[in-house]
This record gives structure tokens, C-alpha cells and sequence, in this order.
């Protein structure tokens, strides 16, 4: 990449940055991913006018948003994604458009920003994915039935929940059916007998266990947290110290 960018050949250059970038970003190598990607999008925005370019752009602010994401830059990834959509949309690619959306909405739950800008997006990525996409379509659901939960929309977030679970079993995501799995243990409920409090428990086990199946802290510390959680409400407080203390149990 750089020998070609020295030759003033940025086109030539352009795919290996990309190359350097997904490298970088599979041995989580964050900062170096950004760098790369950083590289690429400058080369893009050169290229001259035409679906070529626009495709090159595209990708690489994906790339580039996804790169920061991993690095913890989520105000910078923010802007990327926000960045992205409509350039997606207007691109008729409705991939890149699911990228975006999906992007924008974990950048801003994990920076612990309302959810309400996202909501309308990804209803508008709900309607744009292919019936056969089950995989996305779960993916959104998840997403839709999270921001439904943290607005208060109760009814809505029971239809999204409902079919993303079902989804989600059917196409095997196992993040999405913790993710989903764990949303109503968000809102805080009564327990009228020893059989709700042993049923609690039970699906959190299950939980914890389809999160310890999955290669990602982040999935993994959010289960812990909600068992955590779910323990304290229970009057469990020696299963909450112990899952503090020790970590989850190995599977």
C-alpha cells in the first residue's frame, strides 16, 4: 500500500490498506485497524465521482466505524455510522444500510445514549431486509426490541422479542438469543413463590451458559452482570459475591 501510494498509484493502493485494516482489526490490533482504514477512506474520498468510488467510500467508512468501535472511540464511531446510513440509502445497498444501523445502535447503547435516534432506523432496516435474510432480520429485532424496552414501549417490545427469539433459535445466534433473553430481567419484577425465583434462576443459567458458548467478553460480562443483578433481587447475595468475585463458572 504504501508503494503504491509513494508511485502516486492511491487506486492500487487503496485494497491493500483495506487488507492491512481487516488484518489488523482479526488480531485485535485496534489502533492499527483504524490507522489502515483511516488510510483507505482518505484514498476513497480522492477517487473520482462514479458508483466506484461510492462503493469504495462506503466501505471503507464501515470499516473504519467498525475499527473505532473496537478501539473504544465510540464518539468517533458514532459519526462514522451516522455517516454511513445515508450513504447506504442513497446507494439502494441495503447490507451496508443494515451495517450502518446495526453499528449506530450498539455505539450508542454501550456509550449509554437514548436509544431514540436509532429506533426509526432500524424500523426503516426492518422493512428494507429480505424475507430470506433471516439472519438480519433477527439481528434488528434484537436491536428494535432492546430500544423498544429502554423507551417503554412494552407492547412492541414483546412482539420484537417474541420473533427475534424464535429467529434466533432457528438461524442459531446464539448473541442475539442471550441478548434477547436477558431483556426482561431489565425491568424489575415481583417473585410470588419459590417455583418463579427456581424458573428466574434457571434462565439465567441458561443465559450464562449460551453466553460462555460465545467468543466475546462483551456478551459474556453482560450476562455476569445480569446474573449478578437478577441474584442481588432475589436476596441471593451470596451467589451475587461469588459471581463478582470468582467470574462465571466454566461450562
Amino acid at each position: 500500500a504504501q508503494h503504491y501510494e509513494k508511485a502516486q498509484r492511491i487506486e492500487l493502493a487503496l485494497p491493500y490498506w483495506m487488507k492491512a485494516g481487516e488484518r489488523a482489526l482479526a488480531r485485535s490490533a485496534n489502533y492499527e485497524a483504524v490507522d489502515n482504514f483511516q488510510n483507505a477512506l482518505a484514498i476513497a474520498e480522492q477517487l473520482p465521482e462514479g458508483p466506484e468510488r461510492q462503493r469504495d467510500l462506503l466501505t471503507a467508512i464501515l470499516k473504519l466505524g467498525d475499527a473505532l468501535f473496537a478501539a473504544g472511540r465510540m464518539t468517533d464511531s458514532l459519526a462514522k455510522y451516522r455517516l454511513a446510513a445515508p450513504l447506504a440509502r442513497k446507494a439502494a445497498d441495503t447490507q451496508a444500510f443494515i451495517r450502518a444501523v446495526i453499528g449506530l445502535d450498539g455505539t450508542k447503547f454501550l456509550s449509554s445514549n437514548s436509544l431514540a435516534e436509532t429506533m426509526p432506523l432500524l424500523e426503516e432496516a426492518l422493512e428494507m431486509v429480505e424475507p430470506a435474510d433471516m439472519s438480519s432480520r433477527c439481528q434488528i429485532l434484537s436491536r428494535l426490541a432492546r430500544a423498544y424496552t429502554y423507551l417503554s414501549d412494552g407492547q412492541k417490545a414483546a412482539k420484537c422479542h417474541d420473533e427475534g427469539i424464535e429467529l434466533a433459535r432457528r438461524v442459531g445466534d446464539k448473541t442475539a438469543l442471550v441478548e434477547l433473553s436477558a431483556l426482561p430481567f431489565l425491568t424489575p419484577a415481583p417473585v410470588r413463590s419459590a417455583t418463579e425465583r427456581n424458573d428466574r434462576i434457571a434462565r439465567i443459567d441458561e443465559i450464562r451458559r449460551l453466553a460462555d458458548e460465545i467468543d466475546d467478553d462483551d456478551v459474556r460480562s453482560r450476562a455476569l452482570s445480569v446474573d449478578a443483578y437478577v441474584s442481588t433481587e432475589l436476596g441471593d447475595r451470596a451467589r451475587a459475591f461469588d459471581l463478582l468475585k470468582h467470574g462465571p463458572a466454566p461450562p
